[in-house]
């Protein structure tokens, strides 16, 4: 089993989880990473750097941002994936052929987190815009326009069962999470809507069972655990 990790060092390091050894360095330039995910299959890395306006892939690149890619997703059963970059576009590439299917005019400003559903029937993508949308990932349509960010989106998940959509919104002085439910129409509730100086990112997970969810900011390091299986 391997795992991924980003740096200060502007490299990505794959480690074996089991004998926690690095398996791979892969440099990655001076500017940073923006983010990076594995293939389910875990034969595929891809990752955003802030130097370059295109999707690195296991040493070959995806051309056809034209700023640099700030997000990458792969769908469940890894057939597709999604770049967004600084340009404001999303793009689902073929990982077949390694073409890009789909260009989604998304945001007007970077495109900061992306999400497929379990499912595979939809896409999340959240903003520099303050806004989270909703993509059918079949026809490459906007399917919903989401209420209730009122700062930067920094990540966007769906729960395992597809039912629920998260986001955290942040603009280095305030910050929130919120909770849309999909099978009510994409009902909004806020977990949480404070201020605190020197936030600049919010990342989250759901349990298997989808009734937790475990937030993190980079402000205060600490793990929150949240109910939401009434909400």
């Amino acid at each position: 089993m391997t795992s991924i990790v980003r740096d200060i060092l502007c490299s990505v390091n794959v480690w074996d989880v089991a004998t926690g050894r690095v398996e791979k360095t892969v440099e990655a330039g001076r500017e940073g990473i923006t983010s990076l995910a594995f293939s389910p299959d875990g034969s595929w890395l891809a990752f955003g750097r802030k130097d370059m306006d295109v999707v690195c892939l296991s040493g070959s690149y995806l051309d056809g941002h034209s700023k640099p890619v700030y997000s990458v997703a792969f769908s469940a059963d890894g057939k597709l994936l999604a770049s967004g970059g600084q340009d404001g576009t999303v793009k689902l590439w073929e990982m077949a052929t390694r073409t890009a299917q789909t260009t989604l005019k998304a945001h007007s400003g970077t495109v900061r987190s992306l999400a497929f559903s379990s499912d595979g029937r939809w896409l999340a993508s959240g903003g520099e815009d303050k806004t989270v949308k909703l993509w059918d990932v079949a026809t490459g349509q906007l399917s919903a326009d989401l209420p209730g960010c009122s700062y930067m989106v920094t990540a966007v998940g769906f729960s395992p069962d597809a039912k629920r959509l998260v986001a955290g919104c942040s603009d280095y002085r305030h910050w929130a999470i919120i909770l849309w439910d999909m099978t009510k129409g994409g009902s909004q509730s806020t977990l949480v809507d404070g201020s605190d100086e020197g936030i600049k990112g919010l990342g989250f997970a759901f349990s298997p069972d989808g009734k937790l969810l475990a937030s993190v900011s980079s402000c205060d390091s600490a793990v929150r655990i949240w109910d939401v299986s009434g909400r």
